[in-house]
């Protein structure tokens, strides 16, 4: 799945839950709730990114210095 069907996706869905919130009886700007979403979903996507790419936990940090020694040439003698 690229962006664009993600996106359609998502926009799909805020449409639909739109119309049910209007249903219900709430106004509800559609603009707004696009960026609402998207911008939820920027902050959530840029934090699991950052998490996937730091060594936040003991064993990820511990696991690094395995890569590093291994990369050097020190865990197994033979450099990569």
């Amino acid at each position: 799945m690229n962006a664009e069907s993600l996106k359609a996706i998502v926009m799909l869905l805020v449409t639909a839950a739109a119309n049910v919130a209007n249903v219900c009886g709430y106004a509800f700007d559609m603009g707004t709730a696009y960026n609402v979403v998207f911008s939820v979903a920027s902050v959530v996507l840029v934090a699991l990114v950052w998490w996937k790419n730091q060594n936040v936990t003991e064993a990820a940090q511990r696991a690094q210095e395995y890569l590093d020694e291994l990369k050097k040439g020190g865990a197994d003698g033979e450099p990569e």
